[in-house]
């Protein structure tokens, strides 16, 4: 190329970069082609007036020489396909865009420079044209001083807030009530969950729903927060358990005390309401204590229908009220989950799953061994066996997880994935442990537990199917073996 040429058009885009307000470069790729996606704003020089923006798409890969596509003009004037600044086609604008897009490292680039080379033979796009949108974390932003192109930055950074570290007085009873660390040290948690939680409440917020299946660390994240806040933990497994009044004899008299929630949450504190899902019948309950569900209320009030039989407390703005659900069919209704903030909580990794196991098995084994039951000779063997069947129930867990067949009757969490090693450091075959853990879950419906049981068996390390444990098995078919074990002709234990 005319280095001339080259030099009058880069001053050319420049003095148009000086006007660039927001630029995207993304590389989109199909079977046989890429295109290059070009998009950028140039402010007005009217400070009234709205960015003139433009987009170029640049084919390449059938083996044709690249051109440009101009597949978006959207000015003051509105959207057209000419520039109303510019009385010169291609326009200022989707030159200077190009002269940027040559900047672009690897094929891309080149592919920018052909189509630059290209230029008198672009064409314009047709049909309607997508709007412009500079919000995707993965385009590239040009930046004219360094005429480099560089990945997409968010201003809106992940914040972590400190551990909230209330000061507070507790009864006796209240104070055994907050967890101990070094007990939770090993428990498995949600990271992710723990911080949002320390993140919300920052900000005023302190009733939540955790949902998500068994086993994800749901109680156990809400523990280790507790922990770290040194404040009580207290859960209420049932509706039977909320009670705001204690009532006893004094001078042959009936008075009421506070419960021990209503001392409680005038403190700081972490309530849980363990699985939620099973108060449905009893929701009449959460009304009682509506105001600690409703996160805009202050105090808790109720009344008993005998002298002095009222409570009217203030609520501590450091309580934090979080019920757990493990049923994603189970409706609360709006009322509730327009004042709760939900938390999703997901299925844990396949190696948070094996390494938590194994430290679960590998606590067993010492303690046998501690206890004369197993040999210390044989330790570090047996060690690395349950290493190895650790990794192979986390995977067998994850892989039954995604069946969506499955999936929707139950999930095999770390409870499960850990049962499972627990037994083996025992000495319990695989292929029994197998019929436990994955089909034992499902007695309800044989057929479906049978099909867990040859999904865990299509992973080599479970050995042959003992069907003979399935509970219930009188129930399944030759038929049933054959289509779930047909590699082994239904061969089964």
């Amino acid at each position: 190329m005319n280095g001339i040429t080259h030099l009058i058009r880069r001053r050319k885009a420049k003095a148009l970069w000086r006007q660039l307000h927001d630029s995207s470069a993304r590389i989109l790729d199909t079977t046989d082609t890429s295109v290059v996606e070009l998009t950028a704003s140039f402010t007005s020089p009217s400070a009234l007036a709205p960015d003139t923006t433009v987009r170029i798409l640049i084919h390449h890969g059938h083996g044709d020489p690249a051109k440009p596509e101009f597949a978006l003009m959207y000015q003051p004037t509105g959207t057209g396909l000419y520039c109303a600044d510019c009385p010169i086609l291609p326009c200022a604008h989707h030159q200077a865009l190009l002269e940027a897009g040559t900047q672009l490292d690897g094929q891309a680039g080149a592919a920018v420079r052909e189509a630059m080379d290209n230029i008198a033979e672009f064409t314009f796009g047709m049909g309607e044209p997508a709007a412009a949108d500079f919000a995707d974390e993965h385009r590239l932003v040009f930046f004219p001083v360094s005429m480099r192109w560089q990945k997409a930055s968010s201003a809106l950074v992940p914040i972590q807030v400190p551990p909230l570290r209330p000061p507070a007085r507790w009864s006796r009873e209240l104070g055994e009530r907050i967890p101990d660390p070094r007990v939770l040290a090993e428990a498995v948690t949600n990271e992710a969950v723990h911080q949002q939680l320390e993140n919300l409440t920052a900000l005023g917020r302190r009733v939540f729903l955790l949902s998500g299946p068994p086993g994800t660390g749901k109680s156990a994240t809400l523990a280790r927060l507790a922990a770290n806040r040194g404040v009580p933990y207290l859960t209420v497994n049932s509706p039977e358990q909320i009670e705001l009044f204690r009532i006893g004899l004094e001078g042959g008299a009936t008075v009421l005390h506070h419960s021990l929630l209503v001392e409680a949450i005038q403190h700081p504190c972490v309530i849980e309401l363990v699985d939620l899902h099973r108060w449905t019948d009893r929701m009449d309950v959460l009304d009682a204590i509506e105001a600690l569900l409703n996160p805009t209320a202050a105090r808790l009030q109720a009344y008993y229908p005998i002298t002095g039989g009222a409570i009217d407390v203030p609520i501590d703005p450091h309580v934090l009220v979080a019920g757990t659900t493990n049923r994603p069919s189970v409706d609360f209704g709006a009322k509730w989950l327009e004042r709760w903030t939900v938390l999703p909580v997901t299925q844990l990794h396949q190696d948070c799953l094996a390494r938590d196991a194994y430290q679960a098995g590998a606590r067993v084994l010492h303690e046998l061994v501690h206890r004369g039951l197993a040999s210390a000779s044989t330790l570090d063997t047996a060690l690395e066996e349950l290493e190895n069947f650790a990794d192979l129930t986390a995977r067998t867990a994850c892989l039954l997880n995604h069946n969506q067949v499955l999936a929707a009757r139950y999930s095999w969490g770390s409870r499960a994935v850990r049962e499972a090693v627990e037994r083996r450091a025992f000495g319990e075959p695989a292929n029994e442990i197998a019929v436990a853990v994955f089909a034992g879950k499902l007695p309800r419906d044989p057929a479906l537990a049978l099909h867990a049981l040859s999904l865990a068996h299509g992973l080599e390390g479970w050995g042959t199917p003992k069907v003979s444990h399935l509970p219930f098995s009188s129930l399944v078919s030759d038929q049933q073996l054959q289509a779930a074990f047909p590699e082994i002709g239904g061969t089964v234990e």
